[in-house]
């Protein structure tokens, strides 16, 4: 997972994860649906698919912060592929 900001404009930003899902052999996965929830400077949850990659961009839409943008996104959820078991840990989530 890969955490930063991208711009919302007016010197404002939007937080941003980035979550590749992979199996337990590492082989990424596609098509798997990921939720997770930012909470911090941005307070809401976001829900989206991976593509190709195995990845997926998940991005807050309400509320841009200008400043001192501090932040915790936690996957919730990896559903949506057969055989797929979603094993949460405390890895699942990272501050920004």
């Amino acid at each position: 997972m890969v955490l930063g900001t991208t711009n919302a404009g007016k010197g404002k930003k939007n937080g941003q994860a980035v979550v590749t899902v992979v199996d337990d052999f590492g082989n990424t996965i596609s098509g798997a649906t990921v939720s997770g929830t930012f909470t911090g400077s941005f307070n809401e949850s976001e829900t989206g698919n991976t593509g190709g990659s195995g990845a997926v961009t998940l991005t807050t839409s309400n509320n841009p912060v200008k400043r001192n943008i501090a932040y915790t996104f936690c996957v919730d959820s990896i559903s949506g592929v057969p055989g797929l078991i979603y094993s949460p840990s405390a890895a699942d989530c990272q501050t920004y």
